[in-house]
């Protein structure tokens, strides 16, 4: 999953996290395909919205183009975007892996304690 947004719910004072999951390439239709390595993961089109204590460990995912993993964090690498409705693999454009792992670079790193709050 990537973590896409941070808040702390006003009603409830429970700290939250908006997902967006990726798949592992078994837990697709299409299974494994010739260009994905061993640590593959797909994104989807799956969103959803969490507590933040149902977190387990941070990992890193590599958008095709991107840095080095942080020390320690285990690397997974996704060049595909899996729609779960259609049951569709299609590769991520530069574009899009750009987009994303920039957004991964800028949450790296954040604190619960820095979350903002927010009426959601």
């Amino acid at each position: 999953m990537q973590v896409t947004k941070l808040w702390e719910d006003l009603d409830t004072d429970m700290k939250m996290m908006r997902l967006q999951w990726l798949y592992r390439p078994h837990d697709t239709a299409q299974g494994r395909v010739p260009d994905q390595v061993e640590n593959s993961v797909c994104l989807s089109n799956h969103a959803d919205d969490n507590p933040l204590d149902t977190f387990l460990a941070p990992a890193f995912v590599q958008f095709v183009r991107g840095e080095a993993a942080p020390h320690g964090l285990t690397t997974y690498v996704c060049r595909h975007r899996y729609d779960g409705v259609k049951q569709r693999l299609s590769r991520l454009s530069d574009a899009a892996a750009s987009k994303y792992q920039a957004a991964q670079e800028g949450m790296h790193g954040l604190e619960p304690c820095h979350l903002q709050r927010s009426a959601c």
